[in-house]
């Protein structure tokens, strides 16, 4: 990867290979693994060589979230063109592993901190690059007062997804991580 990108540096080399990596990883009994056991899945370098975008930072850690009503967070991520040509993009969040019922989550996706959608779609010239945000809104009243306590002192209960970034072309698909522990 170093040869094919001799200008990006240790952490965009990285990231190459963590947008590229498949989540499709399974825990011994066949059950989906959590990100906190994956990380970004299994790294498919022949697809990291043929990526001509890259997106960082490449994961999203919302760590351990004591919440006591809903919470909204925002992270940003930028993606970058690699290419000689011009490309189009559409962006967007979505829900992969989740201990809790899955409305605890919900992820949109926007430009300048808003307005904030299911999806974006922006256009990167040759060598450009964009920065968009997304927003997690994060609701602990679907968190049982018992899971609550049982999560409080044994289990921490984990729900994580990915921000997914195609181009619009049929070319590359960045895969963006995201995490979070909620304890309500």
């Amino acid at each position: 990867l170093r040869e094919i990108h001799p200008n990006l540096g240790p952490q965009e080399i990285k990231a190459l290979m963590m947008n590229q990596a498949t989540s499709a990883v399974a825990n011994l009994d066949e059950t989906r693994a959590p990100a906190t056991v994956m990380g970004a899945g299994r790294v498919r370098a022949d697809q990291s060589a043929d990526a001509v975008s890259i997106a960082t930072p490449p994961s999203l850690s919302l760590g351990l979230r004591a919440m006591t009503r809903r919470t909204v967070v925002i992270r940003s991520l930028r993606v970058r063109n690699l290419d000689d040509v011009r490309h189009g993009y559409r962006v967007k969040g979505s829900l992969r592993y989740f201990d809790f019922h899955p409305a605890i989550a919900h992820v949109d996706v926007g430009m300048s901190g808003g307005p904030f959608h299911d999806a974006l779609t922006f256009r990167l010239a040759p060598g450009r690059a964009k920065t968009f945000f997304v927003r997690f809104t994060l609701d602990p009243s679907v968190i049982g007062a018992p899971e609550q306590l049982f999560g409080w002192y044994y289990f921490l209960g984990n729900v994580d997804g990915r921000i997914t970034i195609g181009q619009r072309n049929g070319g590359d698909v960045l895969r963006v991580p995201w995490h979070v522990t909620p304890i309500g």
